[in-house]
């Protein structure tokens, strides 16, 4: 069977690439004595090659990856968190668990692990109410044993997402945002403003999601969600409140902010032609 043999094939070629890497690198180590100078690369280079794995859902290639780049560095939280974000994801809740557990060791913070042992106890529980209410007492519990930091809020907000509670999630989100000044440069805030903004773009009752769009402007960074959280203000309030005041003042606003951002100028003029607002 081709189709069968071709994958077989590249997994092989794809260990076997790794292998003479490791060979490499080992023995460039042995003759120059500078297997601290060398690891790091390695490492970080097979982290890199599993994330990209990962986002191309190839999850076999991503693991062997990842394994790759802890046999070079078996401290980075990262790896091992990333490895029990695949094995979550592929259903094998053992494993998943066991290297949230590892990553955890390494940074009692990290909110990916957390968050990944309370969805690990949930898929295990099949999600039942007593499961549910277990782990909503976990992450109540978690939030008020230690220090308020947003690292500790971050593995809370992923939590409640677990449990589907986007309102509580949500409340974390902004909570965050108000305790540091927003940054594009810092991955929980690219995650955060990522993932909150498809929480309020999910939420059914159009009332909040305008209240919603409007605290999330006033606190996310600019940039590609923040484009979409305004031109989804501008689309409730043309349909959703039908209100040519509300258009005219939040499409003033966002080129009031950003008066060189062309999706700007592009989205009010469609949607003042819609409304017939041009002509008034």
């Amino acid at each position: 069977d081709v189709s069968s043999t071709f994958p077989r094939v590249g997994e092989k070629l794809l260990l076997t690439s790794h292998r003479y890497r490791y060979l490499l690198a080992s023995i460039l180590c042995l003759l120059t004595g500078c297997s601290s100078v060398w690891s790091p690369y390695v490492a970080k280079q097979s982290l890199s090659e599993g994330v990209r794995w990962a986002n191309q859902r190839d999850y076999d290639r991503a693991e062997i990856s990842f394994n790759e780049s802890l046999r070079w560095n078996s401290q980075d939280p990262e790896t091992w968190c990333r490895l029990g974000e695949i094995h979550l994801t592929t259903e094998d809740y053992p494993k998943a668990g066991t290297e949230f557990e590892e990553c955890l060791k390494r940074d009692t913070l990290y909110s990916g692990a957390q968050a990944g042992l309370w969805a690990v106890r949930l898929m295990e529980g099949g999600y039942t109410e007593d499961i549910q209410k277990a782990v909503r007492s976990e992450i109540e519990s978690y939030l008020s044993e230690g220090p308020p930091s947003p690292r500790r809020w971050m593995a809370a907000y992923q939590g409640y997402q677990f449990l589907h509670d986007t309102e509580t999630a949500l409340s974390l989100a902004f909570r965050i945002m108000q305790s540091q000044p927003p940054s594009s440069d810092d991955g929980m805030i690219q995650t955060l403003t990522m993932e909150a903004a498809e929480d309020i773009l999910s939420t059914q009752d159009k009332q909040k999601r305008l209240e919603l769009l409007e605290e999330y402007l006033s606190l996310f960074p600019r940039g590609l969600w923040h484009n979409m959280a305004y031109f989804s203000l501008l689309n409730a309030a043309a349909v959703d409140l039908g209100d040519t005041q509300k258009l005219q003042e939040y499409a003033e606003r966002w080129i009031r902010q950003e008066p060189d951002n062309r999706l700007a100028y592009a989205s009010a003029a469609h949607w003042y032609l819609e409304k017939g607002v041009a002509e008034e």
